[in-house]
């Protein structure tokens, strides 16, 4: 019975020790992988990105390094899965707080994806959950934004740069995009070429000085 009290004693802390041993393995691994991927060296980045993965398989912020680096490599469906994965081991295992931030950004990078893949309406559809979960996510805006151009639905895509607009007024690209969708719809759209190459986008300048004088 000595023996049994003993043993239970020293099970949690030999347990416990050894979740924090998994832990920092994990945490060297996907820290190694990000000095890799900083370089470009997207080959060796998911190969210590899989180690931390082995090690944890909710890990998230693995699968979202490495689906970074997929992305990055040109293995696009790769990168979906591991998105895909992020979002589903999500609400189980991260609080309320960490899921406003990590969440709408992996909506985000798997919009991306789509972007690069010419799923447009994909992409719509994730740009849409970013912004539901941060409704302030001004590159969420942007990207859906320039979706709905590609697809000519220019007066949603006006409303999306209305949207960046206002939450930054001196993000001189977006001011051209809704010069060229007002354009395409028929609207006045000078002055949205003028502002553009007034904070300092040399191509609406030109647009500007070609179409408006």
């Amino acid at each position: 019975m000595k023996k049994l009290l003993i043993l239970l004693m020293f099970f949690p802390t030999f347990f416990i020790g050894q979740i924090n041993d998994i832990d920092s393995l994990k945490i060297k691994y996907n820290n190694k992988g990000n000095l890799f991927a900083r370089e470009s060296k997207f080959y060796e980045a998911i190969i210590e990105y899989n180690k931390a993965i082995e090690l944890d398989t909710n890990y998230f912020m693995g699968y979202i390094n490495r689906g970074s680096a997929y992305a990055k490599s040109g293995k696009e469906n790769k990168a979906i899965i591991d998105y895909n994965k992020v979002i589903e081991i999500n609400p189980v295992v991260l609080d309320t707080c960490i899921k406003r931030n990590i969440l709408p950004n992996v909506y985000f990078f798997r919009a991306e994806v789509f972007i690069n893949q010419k799923k447009y309406k994909d992409a719509i559809a994730d740009y849409n959950k970013a912004i539901e979960l941060n409704p302030n996510y001004t590159d969420a805006y942007l990207g859906r934004g320039l979706s709905y151009s590609v697809l000519e639905k220019h007066n949603k895509a006006i409303a999306d740069y209305n949207k960046v607009i206002e939450l930054l007024p001196t993000n001189s690209s977006v001011y051209f995009y809704r010069g060229f969708s007002k354009e395409k719809s028929g609207l006045p759209y000078c002055s949205d070429y003028k502002r553009a190459c007034y904070l300092g986008l040399e191509q609406a300048c030109q647009w500007y000085n070609s179409q408006c004088r």
